[in-house]
């Protein structure tokens, strides 16, 4: 045989041919091999499209304030998510994607600390954020024990696009006891599909927490589920493939958010804006638990005089809040006023009574109980009645010895015949002095 030359059945293969299949086949990785890691994130994406702008829904405890789920997707190198069973983070991106690789990122201890990744891991996704498929369910090696490095995982076998996903981990890794831990969780979608280059504004469902303060943002609204009357005007940056106006609040924008100026939720501070007389939107909302809730509306004006937004719980007058003029971005909290809600689906709107607003959030807080006067329990009535009819026909049964007699017609029947006796006593007695 010549050097450099190999045989394959009855046929001469050069040896670059077979180096060269072998390179191009490792080139993406089989479902489930791990990567080797890198400090570099680009190479890690491999010329595939990263989404860097997703918005965190939910997730697990994290072992300190500093280090919850939310750190997970902030893509900055110094946090990360590192917390106990049941490890877990829920996100959604601005529309559906097919993901095909997955880039994970350790943290800054995991060489000390190796491998802080929960074996049997899992990846779902989902359209609706409540039906979940299992697109990939991790392997021990898929991360290994080197410490704020880049690995990843190909899905050459996910074609399914979502706008839900969900990473789960609910079992600690062989060598580790504690905890799991990971800096970064990035899907990578094909190089020929577009991504966004900043944040977009992502709506979100909204729920209503039995605890705390819930926030409904503004642009957050049903689709398709509002009254409009100038949908020409004005910018419709939060929602473009909806009539009702919105925008991005700019750095001019006074309310809702932390210390250092992020918004609360992660997302982009986005409002309804350019509204007129009688314009409506409404929201569906999931209640957590039965309760009296308040509500507020963080509104702003710039004119005098300003508007105002009626807010309804099933189509029933919460209350009204009333706007100052001290600027289109200037929002402030102000009480629309308390209503009752039981635990499940509802529905709230907002309507618009004179347009001249600006309407950022609509806020709600469990305050107490739902309290019901005694008089007015249901079913109290029918159920003393019921009691009342139990112990009638109980009666009988119960006055009855065991020989089927009755204990009050047998005293009546006993005093009857002493009643005979004394008369016929008396009848003789007179008959014999009269003798």
């Amino acid at each position: 045989m010549k050097r450099g030359i190999f045989m394959k059945k009855g046929r001469m293969v050069p040896a670059i041919f077979l180096i060269a299949a072998v390179l191009c086949a490792a080139a993406t990785l089989p479902a489930g091999a791990s990567s080797e890691g890198t400090r570099d994130r680009d190479e890690a994406a491999g010329g595939k499209n990263m989404l860097m702008f997703p918005l965190f829904l939910d997730g697990g405890a994290g072992a300190v304030e500093a280090e919850g789920p939310e750190q997970l997707l902030e893509y900055d190198k110094t946090t990360k998510y590192c917390g106990g069973v049941t490890y877990y983070a829920e996100w959604k991106y601005e529309k559906a994607y097919a993901a095909e690789r997955i880039i994970l990122r350790t943290a800054n201890d995991n060489k000390s600390y190796p491998r802080r990744m929960g074996d049997g891991w899992t990846l779902s996704g989902s359209n609706d954020g409540q039906g979940w498929t299992v697109i990939y369910t991790g392997k021990t090696d898929d991360v290994q024990n080197e410490n704020m490095l880049y690995y990843y995982v190909d899905l050459p076998d996910n074609k399914t696009e979502y706008e839900f996903y969900r990473l789960e981990a609910d079992d600690y890794a062989e060598d580790e006891e504690q905890l799991i831990q990971l800096s970064a969780f990035i899907l990578c979608v094909n190089e020929s599909v577009e991504v966004p280059a900043g944040r977009p504004y992502i709506s979100k469902s909204n729920v209503i927490a039995g605890y705390g303060s819930s926030v409904i943002e503004a642009p957050d609204f049903d689709s398709g589920k509002y009254f409009e009357s100038n949908a020409s005007e004005g910018e419709h940056a939060c929602r473009p493939n909806e009539e009702v106006q919105t925008q991005l609040c700019g750095d001019d924008y006074i309310g809702r958010v932390d210390e250092n100026g992020r918004p609360l939720d992660g997302n982009l501070i986005g409002c309804i804006g350019w509204t007129a007389a009688g314009e409506w939107v409404q929201y569906t909302v999931t209640a957590k638990k039965d309760g009296v809730y308040r509500f507020d509306a963080w509104v702003a004006s710039g004119t005098d005089p300003a508007g105002s937004v009626e807010l309804y719980l099933d189509d029933n007058l919460i209350g009204e809040a009333n706007s100052s003029n001290s600027g289109w971005q200037n929002y402030s909290k102000v009480e629309a006023g308390s209503a009752e809600i039981v635990a499940g689906e509802h529905v709230i709107k907002a309507l618009f009574p004179s347009g001249a607003i600006n309407l950022q959030a609509i806020e709600a807080a469990r305050t107490g109980d739902i309290v019901v006067p005694a008089e007015e329990a249901p079913g109290q009535e029918a159920a003393e009645s019921e009691s009342e009819a139990q112990e009638t026909a109980a009666a009988p049964a119960a006055e009855e010895d065991e020989g089927g007699g009755s204990p009050v017609i047998i005293v009546a029947v006993a005093v009857g015949l002493l009643a005979v006796i004394a008369a016929v006593l008396i009848i003789a007695t007179k008959k014999k002095k009269q003798g």
